[in-house]
């Protein structure tokens, strides 16, 4: 006896397959000895001719528009509830009638943010270019990061936010606004999870997710940076107090992204940024730097403290001092042959190390503000300016820093800045 061959209802099939009651065949649920090896039954050479292949695996009614496999075969007209198509002028305007654009799909803004979609692509191709010294460090960034970003959406955020400030740079600066706003949103949104994390660092903080938290605190620093120097975003100059509020914060921002880089190096080693984690040798030579004359020259700030003893502590002097002598190292670094940056952790790292080295005191004087604190920032800045040409959200900064120290300085301290005002405006 034969078997009835299972199948699946189609209630969607055109309306002469419904009304001849054609069944749409599952080859999975077949009996094996009915697949293929036994000899078609008389009914189902009948069938086979009306269909015109073979039972096995075919769908009768495929409902394929605007006329499905089994009506064309026969020169049938095909109808589908609530849509008729039996003219081939009916066919050719379908094919011709443009179909909606993306502005005006209804699922768009639901599924897809284009405007995100735009930051992650100029982030991959461009904006991830001004991190890292050699061209592996920078591939880190680009593909490795983003990679990390995937699994962690508040990296992702900071990701977009950096990216729609290297956006607005690049475009007109009506234009630049929308980046900007954008580039606000993205950051609040990277808060949230990473204030979490960093408020309890030994219990929030793991294997899995360090190295998100770790790049979100260079990311953040770095938006910061953009903010001190992006002209659409801080038109402060003239009023000092309040740039040095925002440089005073990124100096912070930057300061805590090397701590919590260096709270477990063993995972840090092993995951995308490992390579900042190289330090350089613990003796410098300072006079390979030809400009440690003018650093040498800031000696004479602390020159009469021993005649107004009431005016600055031991405390103010040793920061100072120490200050002072972290700075001629990051110049006599900068000085180094190629050869012997890619044995340290590269010149943009040296730079860094003097904001992460300098003593607490010296960012509490240089808050106040105190004049000493603000020249030496200014000398700071020339560094800053000469690394703006290969990471672009250092562009602008120095020159910026550097007016508002002028502007922050009484007459009688301004020709302490003399030399570095000169060199990054001749340089600008």
């Amino acid at each position: 006896m034969i078997r009835k061959r299972p199948h699946s209802k189609t209630r969607t099939g055109c309306l002469r397959c419904k009304s001849k009651r054609i069944k749409v065949f599952d080859t999975a649920t077949l009996p094996i000895t009915t697949r293929s090896h036994v000899s078609p039954s008389a009914g189902e050479k009948k069938l086979r001719s009306d269909v015109g292949d073979s039972l096995i695996g075919y769908t009768q009614c495929d409902e394929q528009k605007p006329r499905c496999s089994h009506c064309q075969r026969h020169s049938a007209v095909c109808e589908y509830p609530n849509l008729r198509k039996t003219s081939s002028a009916s066919e050719r305007s379908i094919s011709t009638t443009p179909g909606p654009s993306l502005s005006e799909h209804p699922h768009v803004d639901a599924d897809l943010n284009l405007t995100d979609l735009q930051l992650l692509s100029h982030w991959i191709l461009i904006a991830s270019r001004g991190f890292g010294d050699q061209a592996e460090d920078m591939a880190a960034w680009q593909r490795d990061i983003t990679e990390v970003a995937c699994r962690f959406p508040f990296l992702m955020h900071g990701i977009l936010a950096v990216s729609a400030f290297s956006m607005a740079r690049l475009v007109p600066v009506a234009e630049g606004q929308q980046y900007l706003i954008a580039a606000a949103h993205h950051q609040s949104q990277t808060f949230p999870t990473y204030r979490q994390i960093i408020n309890d660092v030994q219990r929030n903080m793991n294997e899995e997710n360090c190295h998100a938290v770790i790049t979100a605190a260079h990311l953040i620093a770095v938006h910061s940076a953009c903010s001190v120097g992006c002209p659409g975003l801080s038109d402060t100059v003239g009023e000092g107090q309040t740039t040095l509020n925002e440089v005073c914060e990124w100096l912070s921002l930057l300061r805590g992204a090397r701590r919590i880089m260096l709270y477990r190096c063993d995972w840090t080693i092993t995951g995308p940024l490992g390579f900042h984690l190289g330090r350089p040798p613990p003796a410098i030579d300072l006079s390979c730097s030809p400009e440690d004359e003018h650093l040498a020259a800031l000696e004479g700030l602390f020159a009469d403290w021993n005649d107004s003893p009431g005016r600055h502590s031991p405390s103010d002097r040793e920061a100072y001092q120490m200050t002072l002598t972290l700075l001629r190292e990051s110049y006599a670094t900068s000085t180094y042959p190629p050869q012997q940056q890619q044995e340290r952790a590269g010149l943009k790292m040296a730079l860094l190390g003097w904001v992460e080295k300098f003593p607490q005191r010296f960012f509490e004087l240089l808050s106040e503000p105190r004049p000493e604190a603000l020249i030496l920032l200014a000398h700071y800045c020339v560094l800053l300016q000469r690394r703006a040409a290969r990471h672009w959200f250092l562009e602008g900064t120095a020159e910026r820093i550097v007016s508002m120290v002028y502007h922050l300085l009484d007459e009688k301290w301004r020709h302490w800045v003399a030399w570095p005002f000169e060199e990054i405006r001749a340089h600008a």
